[in-house]
C-alpha cells in the first residue's frame, strides 16, 4: 500500500524502482516480474509521504517530474505517472472499486478469502474453515443416527440403525 500521499490505502502491487534492492537487500527490482518505474517519485509527490528507506532516493532532491501526477496522489481524471497492479479485490485504472471475491462457502463465517482460498481465524482449518480443533462437526446426533455399541465378551461393535429407513436396509454393521 501507499502508505501515505493522497491515497494511503492504494496498491503498490509489484511496483518498484531502479536501485530498489540498495534499500531492502531482500530483493532486487523486477525480482517478481515488477513492473519497474524510473524512481519513487513515480508514486510519491514528496519524500515525507514515501516509505522510511525510500525518503532518502536522490530524486526527491529534484523537480517533480512532469506527464502526470504521482500514482499515491492521482485523483480522479489525473493521469498517474505510473500504473501499479490492484490487489485482488480491487480494480479500476487506479484500485478504486471493490470486487466480491468468491471462496468456498465462503469460508464459512469463520475466514478470510484471498485469491479464492481461505485465511481461516484462529482454531479454525480446512477449505473452507469449517473445521475446529481436530472435530468434525457432526450432522447427525448420535440420537438421529441411533447408534448402540453391542459388547460381546472381548470386543465390542457398533451397530448404526438409520431413523427413518426401510426395516430391510436399517441395521449397518
Amino acid at each position: 500500500l501507499c502508505g501515505g500521499g493522497k491515497f494511503p490505502n492504494r496498491s503498490l502491487m509489484k511496483c518498484e524502482w531502479p536501485g530498489i534492492g540498495k534499500a531492502t537487500p531482500w530483493r532486487k527490482e523486477g525480482w517478481d516480474h515488477a513492473l519497474v518505474a524510473r524512481s519513487p517519485r513515480s508514486f510519491w509527490s514528496r519524500a515525507a509521504d514515501a516509505p522510511s528507506y525510500a525518503r532518502s532516493d536522490p530524486s526527491f532532491r529534484k523537480p517533480p517530474p512532469t506527464g502526470g501526477v504521482a500514482w499515491c496522489d492521482a485523483d480522479e481524471g489525473e493521469r498517474p505517472l505510473f500504473n501499479c497492479r490492484c490487489h485482488e479485490g480491487q480494480t479500476g485504472y487506479r484500485c478504486q472499486q471493490a470486487v466480491l471475491m468468491v471462496c468456498l462457502n465462503q469460508c464459512s463465517g469463520f475466514g478470510t478469502c484471498a485469491y479464492g482460498f481461505c485465511q481461516c481465524d484462529a482454531g479454525r482449518y480446512g477449505v473452507d474453515c469449517s473445521l475446529t480443533n481436530g472435530q468434525v462437526t457432526p450432522l447427525l446426533t448420535e440420537a438421529q443416527v441411533g447408534i448402540r455399541r453391542i459388547h460381546t465378551g472381548k470386543s465390542h461393535r457398533t451397530s448404526v440403525a438409520a431413523v427413518g429407513a426401510p426395516a430391510a436396509r436399517q441395521r449397518l454393521r
